[in-house]
Order: structure tokens, then sequence, then C-alpha cells
């Protein structure tokens, strides 16, 4: 069989559970609501919103890309929706956040033979600190996953411009590019997959290669330094206690079978695994690892929702719920998500 037929073979494996119709229904109203409700602050201030505001209402006329404190994509896209269109911060925001949760919703849709759950998952776990919070962040990563699914299809052109585009609004999403490789190479190769995750490790140990990657990545994101500094976030630990869930379901997810089911699965349950080795390794700089781990982390909806539930993936699922549901309690009560 053919790689190409292979694929299909793949794709087919996955159909939706009940009517696609009815799926795309509720994804297009809840993509709606939740869309305008992040841009208007239905569910409070939150965390970020001042700042994202202050930074909006203070896009200079005459665009400097060294003066400017977020990444390319981002800072043009600003300056294009203060004077070019020339409307206030609220029809800014929505248009990020639309974009983003559209393309996010579009993947669940085509993708997860559960999209409303899979829905659900991301609602509960990543959407308070992605479009509700740092929405840059949020279109970065859409952008960065449809890239995933764009080579899984092999239109590795457009994945290559859309994960060059996602990386102008956040940087970290380019770790998904080596993630795709080890995924792809090392479900055959075992040294590749090796290669990547000890280079992880080297630059979380190594003082020199750290030094090397933070200067090369403040270039794109000169947020970048700050984070390495240790400016803004403390600590980070494997022995955290979602960080211990998100362990304990990919454990789980081994057990499953979830690395040999499908290409599919391999690779968002790789990208998985990487989650929690950009943990161990990058420890040293705390908030490049927390973003990097956000980044990776959301493979989780993919591998989880993708095939039938059964008593061999369920505990996973559930294990994985769990962590979701402890990071949307911590959510609420460390201001992400209300506040006035």
């Amino acid at each position: 069989m053919t790689s190409a037929s292979a694929q299909m073979v793949d794709v087919q494996k996955s159909p939706h559970l009940g009517s696609r119709e009815l799926s795309a229904l509720i994804l297009v109203v809840a993509w709606g609501f939740l869309s305008y409700a992040a841009a208007t602050r239905l569910f409070g201030l939150g965390r970020d919103y001042i700042e994202y505001l202050s930074f909006y209402q203070a896009v200079p006329v005459y665009l400097s890309t060294s003066t400017q404190r977020f990444e390319l994509g981002f800072s043009f896209a600003a300056w294009l929706f203060r004077y070019v269109i020339n409307v206030d911060y609220p029809w800014f925001a929505f248009a990020i956040i639309a974009t983003s949760l559209g393309i996010k919703f579009f993947l669940f849709w085509k993708y997860l033979r559960y999209p409303l759950i899979g829905a659900v998952y991301y609602l509960v776990t990543f959407y308070p600190i992605h479009e509700y919070t740092q929405v840059r962040t949020a279109l970065g990563l859409a952008l960065g996953y449809l890239a995933l699914h764009l080579a899984y299809e092999r239109r590795f052109v457009r994945a290559v411009i859309a994960i060059a585009i996602g990386a102008t609004f956040h940087a970290s999403v380019v770790i998904l590019l080596p993630m795709y490789l080890a995924a792809t190479y090392g479900r055959k190769s075992f040294p590749a997959l090796s290669v990547v995750s000890i280079l992880i490790l080297a630059v979380g140990l190594s003082d020199s290669l750290r030094s090397s990657a933070i200067s090369f990545f403040s270039d794109i994101n000169p947020l970048l330094a700050a984070y390495a500094q240790n400016r803004e976030f403390n600590e980070i630990s494997i022995f955290s206690l979602n960080n211990i869930g998100l362990l304990l379901a990919i454990f789980l997810g081994f057990f499953a079978g979830w690395q040999k089911e499908s290409r599919y699965h391999s690779l968002f349950f790789v990208i998985s695994i990487g989650a929690i080795l950009v943990v161990i390794g990058l420890s040293g700089v705390p908030m490049v690892a927390q973003r990097v781990k956000e980044v990776l982390y959301v493979s989780t909806i993919f591998v989880a929702h993708r095939s039938v539930f059964s008593y061999r993936n369920i505990p996973a699922v559930m294990m994985l719920w769990l962590t979701g549901g402890l990071l949307f309690y911590l959510n609420l009560h460390s201001d992400v998500l209300g506040g006035y």
C-alpha cells in the first residue's frame, strides 16, 4: 500500500460520531459566542487585557519592528486594525480570537471522531489561557496546528507557510516543526526521535546551549529575554499536580497503544511527550518551558479524541480531562477568568 493510500485509510478510520452537520452547527454557534465573549470580556476583565489594550493604543503610526514588544505579525496586525481599518481594540481582539478559534474548531470537526467533546476539552483546558488571555499565542498555535495537519496530508508548502505566519504571532510555535520531524521519522527510526529528545534536554541542562538558543529566539521575540531571566515566572516542576496528571495520561495512552494506532495518533502522541520533555529539559528557564509546554500540550486533544473510546483508552482520556479540570479551577482562582 502506498503512503498516500495509507493516509486515506487512516483518515477514513475516524468518521464523526453522529451528524457532521449538527456538529458543525454547534461548533459555529459556540465559535461566535466564545469569540464575542473573549473580545468583549464577558467573563470578566481577565489577566492580560489591560496590557494588550495599552499595546494596541500605543502602536505608532510608523511601525518599527525594532521597537515593538511583540512579534512582527501581531504588531503589524495591530497597526493594520488601528490605522488602516481604524477600529477600537475589541474589534481587533475579535478578529484575532475568531480566526484562532475558527481554525481550531475546524480542525476538531475535520479530524476528530468526537469533535464536540474535543472542543469542550479545549475550552476547559486552553481557552482561558489562550483566547481569553494570550491572544497572540492563541492565533500562533492555531496556525501551528493547521501546519501540522497540512504536513500530515503532505501539503508541505502550505504547512511551511502556515507555521511561518504562526511564528510571527508567537515564536514558540516553531517547536512544532522539529517535533513533527521527530514524530514522522522517529516512528520508523528510534534514533531520530532520540536526537530531538536529547537536544531538548541538552538545551535545558547546558548553560552555553541555553544562552545560544535564547539569543536566537530573542531576535524573533523580545519578550524571551525577560522570560529566560525568570522575571515573570519563578518555577516549573515535573512534580506539580498538573504535570503529574499529564505524565500519567501519557503513560496510560502508551499502554492503550496510541503510539501505534495510526500515523495520526503517533504524530500527536510524540508531540504530547514533548510537552513533558520540555518541562524537564528547560526547567532552568521556567517561563520558556511553560510557553513551549503550552504549545505542545494542545496535541493531547487530537490524540485523545481521534478514535473510538474503549476500555483501553478511557483511563488516559479521563486523566487528561481531570488535569484539564484542575487547570480550569486554577485559572478561575488566578484572575485568568473573572476580575473587573
